[in-house]
């Protein structure tokens, strides 16, 4: 995968996810969505190797309000851990937007 940083030689990637969704009637469904991603960055000299692994978990509801009109809200909370030097922070984020379903 390119690596997207001038610096960087070979970035190596692995994902992995789940993501169920379920329906209650006809107007109101939900889904969750849990992945998992792991980044190693190998650099040119005189800069450091490094790795990045990411937990997200995401929330998404859905109101069908009218046959090709939905209202939509997301829920998106993601924990990132990086090293060296150890670092880790989060950051979460809501959505909410409109669907047009044909």
């Amino acid at each position: 995968e390119p690596s997207g940083g001038k610096t960087v030689t070979v970035r190596q990637t692995f994902r992995a996810g789940l993501s169920a969704t379920k329906a209650f009637g006809y107007h109101f469904d939900a889904g969750l969505n849990i992945y998992y991603t792991s980044d190693r960055y190998d650099q040119s000299p005189p800069f450091s190797d490094y790795s990045q692994d990411s937990y997200t978990a995401a929330l998404d509801l859905r109101y069908k309000f009218a046959r090709y009109v939905a209202l939509t809200l997301h829920y998106d909370y993601q924990y990132v851990t990086q090293e060296p030097p150890p670092t880790e922070y989060t950051r979460s984020y809501i959505s909410l937007g409109m669907q047009f379903i044909f």
